[in-house]
């Protein structure tokens, strides 16, 4: 809804989505892809925020302590339309994956 009212689209990183711990091992014992469950199903647990192109990984850290909640950047805006998954990024996050 965001990106269409701003017209605009989004590339996401699939390898900087966040994860509960224990994700990808429960997937793959169930012989579910733990990426197709993961951007197109379930319930959604975490906010989606645009910050401006300036936000450094500083502003998030301040955030962080402020706030006690972690950000994770998993993507960018991007001109278009829709939502582009990236495979095999850079890491765009310090956070460690299960």
């Amino acid at each position: 809804q965001l990106l269409r009212a701003s017209r605009v689209a989004a590339e996401i990183d699939a390898d900087a989505l966040p994860r509960a711990p224990g994700f990808t091992r429960a997937c793959r014992s169930l012989g579910i892809d733990p990426l197709t469950l993961q951007a197109t199903a379930g319930e959604d647990y975490e906010l989606l925020a645009a910050m401006p192109i300036e936000f450094s990984s500083v502003d998030s850290a301040r955030i962080a302590a402020e706030t006690g909640v972690p950000l994770t950047r998993i993507g960018r805006v991007a001109q278009g339309s829709g939502v582009r998954l990236l495979l095999d990024q850079p890491a765009a996050s310090t956070d460690a994956r299960p």
